[in-house]
């Protein structure tokens, strides 16, 4: 199977963090998180996980507190694991030290890209 390896440069090559604003609000009588990724929680916060996985960058995604919000606030690592994350309805502000080292940008779904080569628009084969 033949792909654009641009499909998988979500983030901009030279980019090592991707900040993701939203407002996740609760609706009556929805489940209340209380746990980061939990398997009830949102898929949201899997996607989180994903996407600094895939983009293998530091994800931020911000969201704001409000009573009973089905998502947080969270720093996701390189690697796919959680850094740091608000406790669900506090407000509050995450502080997190990063190694942007960690964070090359050039892995994209189990392919590893040459650096020099991230970002750029040619086709792989994934087969």
């Amino acid at each position: 199977m033949l792909v654009r390896a641009e499909s998988y440069v979500s983030a901009m090559s030279d980019s090592n963090r991707i900040f993701h604003s939203h407002f996740h609000q609760a609706e009556p009588g929805s489940y209340r998180p209380s746990t980061f990724a939990d398997p009830a929680n949102s898929f949201h916060e899997k996607a989180a996980l994903c996407r600094a996985a895939e983009n293998t960058c530091y994800f931020a995604t911000a969201n704001f507190a409000s009573d009973g919000s089905p998502t947080t606030s969270a720093v996701v690592k390189p690697d796919g694991t959680l850094l740091s994350y608000q406790p669900y309805g506090q407000e509050g502000l995450i502080i997190a030290d990063i190694d942007l080292s960690a964070a090359t940008g050039c892995w994209r779904g189990g392919v590893d890209i040459p650096e020099s080569q991230c970002g750029s628009d040619y086709l792989l084969d994934l087969e």
